[in-house]
């Protein structure tokens, strides 16, 4: 049989395990809830790393786009030297390059404002003429 002292013994032992249960239910619902935390963590850095691989595949397209415009530009510059050193002078910075291409420019228009004014004069001679040739021939043919 069992005596007064057995069953404190077992009434504490009792009451430990039910301490010990609470606890565990504390700890399995704190486990679940840092479990959540980290899955919802996981879920939203996943997507994070996923748009700035997104964006670092967008930045070295760009990169790429910009290496090609330069080596183009580097072909461009090379060429307008070579042109304008038939103008003149070797070893030019790219301010005489960009003086040079600027006279150049300036005389062009110059050239095209004066051609567009010879033309504009024919034109103007050449209707003079047509009326003039036409009054003449009307002159004539009444005779």
């Amino acid at each position: 049989m069992i005596c007064d002292e057995q069953k404190q013994v077992i009434v504490q032992l009792k009451d430990s395990v039910d301490d010990l249960n609470h606890k565990k239910a504390k700890q399995a619902q704190q486990l679940a809830e840092v479990r959540q935390m980290t899955e919802t963590t996981i879920v939203r850095e996943q997507d994070r790393v996923g748009g700035l691989e997104e964006e670092l595949k967008a930045l070295n397209k760009e990169i790429g786009q910009l290496k090609e415009k330069e080596r183009e530009l580097a072909v461009f510059r090379s060429t307008v030297r070579k042109l304008l050193v038939s103008v003149g002078g070797e070893n030019q910075t790219d301010y005489d390059v960009i003086a040079k291409l600027e006279s150049l420019v300036a005389k062009y228009k110059k050239q095209v404002e004066t051609s567009r004014q010879l033309e504009d004069s024919l034109k103007q001679l050449e209707s003079g003429f047509r009326s003039g040739y036409n009054n003449t021939m009307t002159v004539l043919s009444s005779n």
